[in-house]
């Protein structure tokens, strides 16, 4: 399936909190924010062929596999770390694996609200606006997770399913920022949202989320704390997840496909 560029209109997703002790007519007003322009919704996301193999997860070619619905050829590869102790959760572990036979499917997301909003943001802060400018950049925030959660809600419906999380880099259970120029490798993000990676690999504008879809029914957020080596990838794996899985009625890339 193709990747798509999500334009998104202004007042399509509702900021969850605008702070209250403001002037009616404050610049950095949801309000405002629309009629200047300065937060610009906007997201790519995409559908990848995918499976995975002890703590990776193997991105395959869309085009190629779409070709024959068989053809598995490599374009990426995240490698998720395991959770130390407790349940040794992974993101791996709730793609379907390359033993099983089955090809998983693995949606991605990018969305920001644009540079205007870290424009507007110097441009009161130069004008010792800080009252003001802390709320703009609170409210642009707040406006880039509300794009973020009304991308997947929109991912969950063409997938046909409530279940599953959202997960970004940078956080609890996957860490590395550095997945980020992966997912800018799979995600049109520079070309459609004029987006890029810092040297330490964050996101810019700043008011932007890439996050990986886990759509399995089981999928809960979690804290890895601490990292396991490949050597004990093989036993680490819970021979009975793909059980579990199976049980769920987990979507397969077939089975998304016929769905849209």
């Amino acid at each position: 399936m193709p990747n798509a560029t999500q334009p998104l209109h202004a007042g399509a997703p509702s900021a969850r909190r605008i702070p209250k002790a403001s002037p009616k007519n404050s610049s950095w007003s949801l309000k405002d924010a629309i009629a200047n322009g300065w937060i610009k919704p906007a997201s790519v996301y995409g559908y990848f062929p995918a499976q995975s193999q002890g703590n990776d997860v193997i991105v395959y070619d869309p085009a190629a596999y779409a070709s024959d619905g068989a053809s598995l050829r490599e374009i990426a590869r995240f490698h998720f770390p395991r959770m130390v102790g407790r349940e040794r959760l992974c993101l791996a572990d709730y793609i379907r694996s390359t033993d099983s036979g089955d090809v998983d499917v693995l949606p991605l997301q990018v969305v920001t609200v644009g540079q205007e909003a870290t424009r507007h943001f110097d441009k009161l802060q130069s004008a010792n606006e800080y009252t003001e400018a802390y709320y703009s950049h609170g409210l642009s925030v707040e406006a880039a997770e509300a794009v973020a959660e009304w991308m997947h809600r929109r991912i969950k419906s063409d997938l046909g399913t409530e279940s599953g999380k959202r997960y970004s880099w940078g956080y609890g259970a996957c860490p590395d920022l550095d997945d980020h120029a992966v997912v800018f490798r799979l995600l049109p993000a520079k070309e459609a949202l004029d987006m890029d990676l810092t040297e330490a690999m964050q996101l810019l504008p700043e008011q932007s989320t890439a996050a990986v879809i886990i759509h399995h029914p089981a999928a809960k957020y979690f804290a890895v704390r601490g990292l396991t080596g490949d050597a004990n990838a093989a036993e680490t794996v819970d021979p009975n997840v793909g059980a579990v899985r199976a049980a769920a009625g987990e979507i397969s890339l077939a089975e998304a496909r016929s769905d849209t």
